[in-house]
């Protein structure tokens, strides 16, 4: 399962504002309600390498 969370960029390009620091615990619970309901492990890749072809 794909999830996106735009708090996983280079520092640069990550959100800013006080509305986008509240949006951080949003994307939280969004991707663990997901993840749960759908029984898939919740695996954030470390290296290209572990993402499947």
């Amino acid at each position: 399962m794909l999830s996106f969370n735009p708090w996983h960029g280079i520092r640069e390009h990550q959100p800013l504002g006080s509305i986008m620091r509240v949006r951080i615990a949003a994307y939280e619970r969004s991707t663990r309600y997901r993840h749960e309901m759908n029984a898939q492990p919740r695996v954030e890749p470390t290296n290209i390498d572990a993402i499947p072809d």
